[in-house]
Parts: structure tokens; C-alpha cells; sequence
């Protein structure tokens, strides 16, 4: 005789108390604390054979199509109750920065003021900012989560080479059919830089330059009559960041445009805000896009320079790839692409390919999820050269996913295996992921994906 299902109560106290461990475990490992056990994957198989059991259980009592459906589904509120914490806990940081060093949250700029920032609009990392001399709290996702605790197919050329003449010409005939489907299609096998940007405008339904510009424009005004304290947070992440990285750093200025503009767009909130998660966008007017940059966001506008030399484009292009995709590896939520099942992804690949890997490194209490989790939270950005994270990008547009990233993730963890194995400590452990070069994460893709048992 099947068992009966457990109670609407008792369901609801294993979810929440999974859910605290869950978070728990995440901290831990966030924060490096010596007694993280290195798995998330350890820590939710227990809970995930229960749940497989109840429904399985469920199915079998077949007292009702509705009991069925109600014990199928497994709300994970707990972590949307958890971001809706975690971003209430990022407004009270701003709040209280603010008060620290005694700046409005937003003002009104002075007519003198006004004219030196647009003077300075194409310059303005030359701006000496006096706070910056200070230790600015730009936050970082493992101090918030401290707190929190309490297609149309083609006949494709044989030629691998991106930029050959042979392969830029089959580029030309796809773009020219004018066929959404096509271009995405296309961008699962990557695109040549010399047409990256006409792909991803045409996949991202930026069909208009002027308009790209105009919308630009407006937030440029915005910019130069309104003052923010994110400006702060910006500029020091830019100079912190952008500015200390060999590729990059000649972007610097395209960066703060692109950044600053950022903060004032309303759209931004609008399209990422989540249902039944925040509720309403909280201080809307000295926070208009809903967003506190945490540390290193401005990386994920750097690759961008590379293809875009009208910041107008530059800027509709990156809107349109954080409200698609990057806001979901921001944010701790039930979804299937949110960064806690990306993580989960990527353990379950290593351990599947790797049945030894993970156990090993656990034996020397080195441990990859806080390597793991900068990489899929800044896209690559700071460990693949700029052309690599655009080649890995091409494939997020083609797949419409960012399941891509912790594929990239295990494919790369697993090609430096010996290397990995040989470290002896957390430190040297990092050192072997500083930046990735020379490294074909293609390549190391593609051999991951032809393995047999995948």
C-alpha cells in the first residue's frame, strides 16, 4: 500500500528547512569558512530523493489528478523570499553609505556642474573624486549573503576557422535572408568578429541606430542634470576593475557611459523585475534601474568595446543582454537558469565526467564553487581573453540560455584537471584561474560535449 502524501505543513517545514541549508551552505562556501563541505550537490541529494520518493508516492495513490499536480510541484518561495532579504539588505547599505559620508542619495546638479560633465563626457576617467581616496563599500554578493543568514538548418562550411574568407561569406548569405532564426542558429556554431555586431543587433531586436542613440541620448541628459551616489560605486568599480585589466583598461571611458547611463534607465527595473519577489522597485527614484552594482559589474560591458564603436548601440546591446540573461546569475530565485541552479549544473556535469575530481580537491580543502561562482556571475568576463568571452557569448545568443556558462565552466575545470590536483592550497588554487590565457574555451567546450557518457 502506497504511503500517504505528507501535509501542505509538513512539506512547507522540509522546503524551508532545505532552503536555510541551502543559503547556509552557500555562504560558507562564498565566504571561503574552513568547515564548507565543498558540495552543494552533497548537501541537496538527500532531499532530492525524498522529494523523488513523495512524488512517486503521489502518482501511485491516485486519489486525484489535483493531489498529483499539487505534490509535483515543489515551491521554492524560500528563495525568492530570500533575494527579496537579500535586496532589501543592499538598500539599507546604500542608506547607510549615504548617511556615512553625509550625500543624498540623489541630486539636482548645479548649472556649473552640469556644463564640467558634459565637458568631460568622453574623458570622464580623468574626474578626481575625493571619496574615492576612502575604502568605498562596493558590494560584494558573499557580504549580502551574510546578512541574509540571519530553426531553419544550413549546409555549413567545412572550414573551422571564424574569420576565413569562406566562412565570412557563408556569414553574409545567413544575415542577408533577414531570418531571426537563422542568425540565432548560426551563433551555436560562432560568428566572425567582423560580423558579430550585425548578428547579435538582428538576435537582440536592435533594428534601429538612431533609435539605439536617442534612447541613449536621454539618458545622457539624465546623467548630466542628476547626480547619484551609485556614481561613486561605479566610478571605483570601473577604476578597480576596467582599468586593471590589460585588455580593457583603454575602455575605461566607454565603460563609465555605458554604466552611468545604466543607472538612470527605468526600462532596466521594469523588465527584471520579478512577480511575487520584491513587490514594488524600492527607492525608485534614487535607484531608477532597480540594480546596486556589486563588484565587477562593469566587466560585463568591457567585451562589448571590442564590437561596438557607437556607445549609443554599445549601450542597447548590453541592456538587452543583463535584462535577457545576466540579471538571472544576480539574483537567488527558484529559476532554472538563477545562479544557484547553475552551480548545481556544473557540480552535476565535474562529478559525472569526473567521479574523483571533486573528492580529491575536497581531501585538500581547496574548493572551486567561490572560483566557480565569480566566473558564471561576471559571464567570464575576468578569466577568458576578450574574444573568448565573446566567442562563449555568440553561443548564450544561439541557445537563447546561460546554461551555456556552467558547461563552459565544467569543460574548463575538467581539461585543467592535473593541473588543478596539483595545487595544496586555496590560493595557488585561484592563481591557475587568474586569467585563462592562452585558452580555446570552444574547443575545450566541444571536447567536453563529443565525452561518450554525455
Amino acid at each position: 500500500m502506497a504511503s500517504p502524501p505528507p501535509s501542505q505543513e509538513s512539506r512547507k517545514e522540509l522546503q524551508t528547512s532545505t532552503g536555510f541549508e541551502v543559503l547556509d551552505h552557500l555562504q560558507r562556501v562564498i565566504t571561503k569558512t574552513p568547515e564548507a563541505d565543498c558540495s552543494i550537490l552533497n548537501l541537496l541529494g538527500d532531499e532530492l530523493l525524498e522529494s523523488e520518493c513523495v512524488l512517486s508516492n503521489g502518482f501511485r495513490d491516485g486519489s486525484s489528478d489535483s493531489v498529483a499536480t499539487q505534490e509535483s510541484s515543489l515551491d521554492m518561495t524560500f528563495l525568492d523570499d530570500c533575494q527579496s532579504t537579500w535586496h532589501t539588505k543592499l538598500t539599507e547599505c546604500l542608506l547607510d553609505t549615504g548617511k556615512q559620508f553625509g550625500l543624498p542619495l540623489s541630486r539636482k546638479r548645479t548649472i556649473g556642474e552640469q556644463e564640467l560633465v558634459e565637458a568631460r563626457w568622453f574623458d570622464l576617467g580623468s574626474e578626481e573624486i575625493e571619496l574615492l581616496a576612502r575604502r568605498w563599500p562596493v558590494p560584494r554578493f558573499r557580504e549580502h549573503k551574510r546578512e541574509l543568514l540571519k530553426a531553419p538548418t544550413y549546409e555549413a562550411p567545412r572550414s573551422q576557422d571564424l574569420d576565413s574568407a569562406e566562412y565570412e561569406l557563408f556569414a553574409q548569405l545567413i544575415y542577408d535572408t533577414s531570418d531571426h532564426l537563422a542568425a540565432r542558429e548560426f551563433l551555436k556554431r560562432g560568428c566572425p568578429h567582423c560580423m558579430r555586431r550585425l548578428f547579435w543587433s538582428r538576435v537582440l531586436d536592435i533594428s534601429s541606430q538612431e533609435k539605439a542613440n536617442a534612447d541613449f541620448d536621454h539618458l545622457k541628459e539624465r546623467v548630466i542634470r542628476y547626480e547619484l551616489l551609485l556614481d561613486q560605486i561605479i566610478i571605483k568599480d570601473v577604476r578597480d576593475g576596467v582599468m586593471n585589466d590589460i585588455e580593457y583598461f583603454v575602455f575605461d571611458d566607454s565603460c563609465y557611459q555605458v554604466m552611468l547611463a545604466f543607472t538612470r534607465d527605468y526600462q532596466v527595473a521594469r523588465r527584471t523585475q520579478r512577480k511575487n519577489s520584491f513587490g514594488t522597485i524600492i527607492l525608485r527614484a534614487e535607484l531608477p534601474c532597480g540594480v546596486v552594482p556589486f563588484y565587477g559589474f562593469s566587466l560585463l560591458v568591457s567585451p562589448l568595446c571590442f564590437m561596438y564603436a557607437d556607445v549609443g548601440v554599445m549601450y542597447a546591446v548590453f541592456r538587452e543582454m543583463y535584462c535577457r540573461y545576466f540579471h538571472k546569475l544576480m539574483a537567488v530565485s527558484s529559476d532554472p537558469e538563477g545562479i544557484v541552479s547553475l552551480l548545481l549544473t556544473f557540480e552535476r556535469l565535474v562529478q559525472y565526467r569526473e567521479p574523483e575530481f571533486l573528492p580529491a580537491l575536497a581531501s585538500k580543502n581547496v574548493d572551486l564553487q567561490p572560483i566557480v561562482f565569480q566566473m558564471l556571475m561576471q559571464s567570464f568576463c575576468a578569466h577568458l581573453p576578450a574574444e573568448e568571452v565573446l566567442r562563449l557569448w555568440d553561443r548564450i545568443l544561439g541557445y537563447d540560455s546561460v546554461y551555456v556558462l556552467p558547461v563552459a565552466a565544467a569543460s574548463l575545470v575538467c581539461s585543467k584537471k592535473a593541473e588543478i590536483l596539483g595545487t595544496n592550497d586555496q590560493s595557488s588554487l585561484e592563481d591557475v584561474f587568474s586569467k585563462l590565457k592562452p585558452c580555446d574555451v570552444i574547443s575545450t567546450l566541444d571536447e567536453f560535449l563529443k565525452h561518450p557518457s554525455l
